[in-house]
């Protein structure tokens, strides 16, 4: 029994470590003024780290587009990018090993 409670006491103590890395990577990010929202997602969707204001609807619309760019290639070696573009800003969007990651910048 008490093998398992340290397995378990390990993973905890694993996953805090990424979930405090992804959230310095966010704030990292966020810190260019230019950018207003940075958002990470899992290959199911679910939300695994968020910073600044991207909308609810983007964030849906951003693991769509990432999964049919995906479709593009048969290359498993290649990930494109997504750029959405308009006169008030952009946000690129890319999958990466089941991650898909969003940068929304406003216009300089």
């Amino acid at each position: 029994m008490g093998s398992a409670v340290q397995r378990t006491s390990n993973l905890n103590q694993t996953v805090g470590r990424i979930e405090v890395t992804l959230e310095q990577h966010l704030e990292d990010t966020i810190k260019n003024l230019s950018i207003v929202g940075v958002l990470c997602m899992d290959s199911q969707g679910p939300n695994l780290g968020c910073c600044g204001t991207p909308s609810s609807e983007a964030r849906w619309g951003d693991f769509c587009l990432a999964q049919q760019a995906a479709k593009l290639t048969s290359d498993p070696t290649y990930f494109p990018v997504v750029s959405v573009e308009s006169a008030n800003g952009n946000i690129r969007i890319q999958k990466y090993d089941g991650i898909t990651v969003a940068v929304q910048k406003m216009a300089s």
